[in-house]
């Protein structure tokens, strides 16, 4: 699963060996999958006052290419509390967002995945 700064990396520098390895890896897995908060912050950047238009265009490209977008149900919400929890009680909090992102595969696959964890 791709965070929003990954995919702004991706659409704006297009690097090669990024791309190649992402490519693996989605033949790997079930395929290239952003968060909705993900999706919802790239779609939210294309449609502001400073956006440029060759921003909306990368990103109107690059979202059809995305082979899922994992809903924020229950389970999404429980991972993103329970990551929350984990990154409180280390002292190493994250922001809200940013757990929110993680939270559909965190709750997707009943455990946390962060590695700073």
């Amino acid at each position: 699963m791709l965070d929003t700064c990954i995919c702004s990396f991706i659409m704006r520098k297009q690097p090669e060996t990024v791309l190649k390895r992402l490519e693996q890896a989605a033949c790997l897995v079930t395929g290239i999958v952003v968060s909705a908060i993900t999706y919802s912050e790239m779609r939210f950047g294309a449609s502001g006052p400073k956006a440029s238009p060759r921003h909306v265009q990368l990103v109107d490209k690059f979202c059809p290419c995305l082979d899922a977008i994992l809903s924020w149900d229950r389970a999404a919400v429980d991972g993103t509390t329970d990551i929350k929890v984990a990154l409180r009680q280390a002292g190493t909090p994250i922001g809200q967002n940013d757990t929110a992102i993680a939270g559909p595969e965190a709750g997707r696959l009943g455990k946390l995945t962060s590695p700073t964890l």
